[in-house]
């Protein structure tokens, strides 16, 4: 119920970024067989379909959910990583469409290839990332650190129908942030949520603190792996979104992935 902001540390270049997502939520809550039609699952955008995540021949092919652990900043980092079987390599995508692929940032797009037991991702803007190639299964592997699971698309738009809570947080010797989101999505197609942040520096023995804080509503379309909130201003906010845990009786999702924050239904 709150907006967050999300730190990403990135590991190989020793920066530490922050992006802010303004989302909303207030609980509902619905029996799968009470649900109506979803009547939004069309977005303004439509997305290309990617391959869902698995291990052909040896090596990475179609979508994977990455989670490193960075002790450093006692923090979880969550990404996206899209492999085309023609060997190019996203990281975190917004949507599946060669526009928006080509418009990624040269540093998340590139080519990948495997060779004497290692993955390399030459990167547009000249970067090569290189480790082993381990632990490679029907649908996961580890590299350089990092954890890789194959997800697939929702099977449905219902899917997402319910209350949702996610968030991030990092720290180290020079501050820390925090941020939590919550996200409920109704079967009339219409969203709502909020969201709060903090943020604290600890500078030559002085200490700042600043934080946030927000609310959101309006409508939600599911399509493909693509989900688009459109708020009541008529702003958007889209990304790639996949179900990273599914109760198997129920075929409820339990746990989804949105614009670097994994969710969990309440």
């Amino acid at each position: 119920m709150r907006i967050f902001v999300f730190w990403r540390s990135a590991v190989r270049c020793g920066a530490l970024f922050g992006a802010v997502l303004s989302m909303a939520a207030a609980p509902r809550d619905a029996a799968a067989e009470d649900w109506p039609a979803v009547e939004c699952t069309t977005p303004p955008v439509a997305s290309a379909a990617p391959l869902a995540g698995k291990v052909v021949a040896g090596k990475p092919v179609g979508l994977f959910f990455m989670t490193r652990y960075l002790m450093a900043f006692h923090s979880l980092e969550k990404a996206t990583y899209y492999f085309t079987p023609a060997g190019q390599v996203y990281n975190n995508p917004v949507d599946f469409t060669p526009t928006s692929l080509a418009g990624l940032p040269a540093n998340a797009r590139g080519t990948y290839s495997l060779a004497g037991g290692q993955l390399v991702m030459k990167w547009a803007d000249g970067n090569t990332s290189k480790a082993s190639f381990e632990n490679p299964s029907t649908n996961s592997f580890s590299w350089d650190m990092g954890i890789f699971v194959g997800m697939g698309p929702f099977a449905n738009a219902r899917q997402l129908v319910g209350t949702f809570e996610g968030g991030n947080s990092v720290s180290s010797s020079s501050g820390a942030a925090a941020a939590v989101s919550n996200l409920s999505f109704r079967a009339d197609g219409s969203y709502s949520g909020s969201s709060a942040s903090s943020f604290t520096t600890n500078t030559s023995g002085s200490n700042a603190h600043v934080g946030s804080s927000g609310e959101a509503a309006g409508r939600w379309a599911l399509a493909g792996w693509t989900l688009t909130l459109t708020d009541a201003a008529g702003r958007t906010t889209r990304g790639v979104a996949y179900p990273i845990e599914t109760n198997d009786k129920t075929g409820q999702v339990t746990r989804f992935y949105f614009n670097n924050v994994a969710y969990k239904r309440l």
